[in-house]
């Protein structure tokens, strides 16, 4: 970003969501913001004619057009300005027709937050700009879709679900980077046997408009399961907190260069969390069949709200990780979760150790066994974006 205010244009017929989006910009710090208003659709495109107008926040129901034929008729007019739509409208179809369509986001008027409001809107502009680059250099030219993955509490096995769904998600062809955003060692290099010679360290050495392509490359190593992998800090002199707008320029980076980004988050509050979880098309939560991992669960899944996750896009894998003489019902935790789970991984102890011995995700070490076959069944799911949970046992 420079130092000029971004222009952002707002097509909004109703006075009291241009009071409150106004007021969400003020309030933003050390980010200056200049507002545009129209409250119909073809003075919108007037506006945008200017060629001054950075990003577009669009509201489908006005005066002069209704629907999703706004949103169609300002994006001919838009091709190089990232358009995210405010809509009161709470509509998953909707949501991700748009997205295909080429809009950036998809907001709802009454979850949007101010903080998390601003980041949908820089990473909008980041990405349209990674959109340019890109195709002035012949590269990839639609971002990939970025998929979180948290801990109800640290140990739940959260890294080795995140693992195996970017190797599952590489076996099916896609191309996968699996990223660890966190602030210390996480483990990567332990379950995939490797000791990588650039980390995530390198990225943190630089301010967030210097994280480009060229920075990141040299940090992603390949593994033999046919994915990359962005290493967090192995020494304890390079553990350092992430800035929000460090985890958003790489992450918006790493978007560029995969089909999917698999995100593995560590399992406490942090505002590198809080400016990543806005920017992730999905969000798993992974938690263990126990009362406490339970209770911990549905805090986080309420701490995620807060931070901007839309309820359609956060669910729950459920991991079996020792047996329970009286385990709780999947219905129940679903119940007490108020979300979705969309799997349930059967134990795996005894093969989620040998394949820690050979260096490789379990659904590549084994991938005959009922534990490999649901983590595949969890990367098919997230890669079709399925509107029905894997049948639970």
């Amino acid at each position: 970003m420079s130092d000029r205010p971004i222009s952002v244009l707002l097509i909004e017929d109703n006075p009291g969501d241009t009071k409150l989006i106004r007021e969400f910009l003020a309030e933003a710090q050390g980010i200056p913001f200049d507002l545009v208003c129209a409250d119909h659709l073809a003075a919108g495109i007037k506006h945008l004619q200017s060629g001054s107008i950075d990003v577009v926040l669009l509201d489908l129901s006005l005066p002069d057009s209704q629907g999703f034929a706004t949103f169609r008729a300002l994006h001919k007019h838009a091709r190089d300005v990232p358009i995210v739509i405010l809509s009161g409208v709470e509509d998953d179809a909707l949501a991700m027709q748009a997205v295909r369509e080429g809009a950036h986001d998809y907001l709802i008027k009454g979850n949007v937050k101010g903080s998390s409001l601003v980041r949908v809107i820089r990473y909008s502009i980041e990405r349209q700009r990674a959109q340019d680059g890109a195709a002035d250099h012949g590269a990839r030219t639609i971002a990939g879709r970025v998929l979180g993955f948290i801990g109800a509490k640290g140990g739940v096995g959260t890294t080795t679900v995140a693992l195996n769904v970017a190797a599952a998600m590489s076996r099916r062809g896609h191309s996968v980077i699996a990223a660890e955003l966190r602030p210390g060692w996480g483990t990567f290099s332990f379950l995939l046997n490797h000791m990588p010679s650039a980390t995530l360290t390198s990225l943190l050495k630089l301010p967030p408009d210097r994280i480009d392509t060229e920075a990141v490359a040299p940090a992603l190593h390949s593994v033999s399961d046919g994915f990359q992998v962005l290493f967090g800090p192995q020494h304890v002199e390079d553990f350092q907190e992430l800035e929000p707008t460090q985890a958003e320029a790489i992450l918006a980076r790493l978007a560029r260069m995969a089909d999917y980004t698999i995100v593995d988050l560590p399992a406490y509050p942090s505002r590198a969390n809080a400016g990543i979880i806005p920017l992730c098309h999905r969000v798993i939560v992974v938690i263990e069949r126990d009362p406490a991992s339970i209770v911990s669960g549905k805090r986080t899944l309420d701490l995620l709200r807060t931070w901007g996750a839309r309820s359609e896009n956060v669910a729950a894998a459920l991991v079996n990780r020792t047996p329970l003489t009286t385990p709780v019902d999947t219905t129940e935790i679903g119940a007490t979760l108020d979300c979705d789970v969309i799997v349930v991984i059967p134990n795996a102890l005894e093969a989620c150790l040998r394949a820690e011995r050979q260096g490789v995700p379990l659904v590549v070490a084994d991938p005959g066994i009922p534990a490999s076959a649901r983590l595949m069944q969890l990367a098919d799911w997230l890669a079709m974006q399925g509107a029905r949970a894997i049948k639970a046992t």
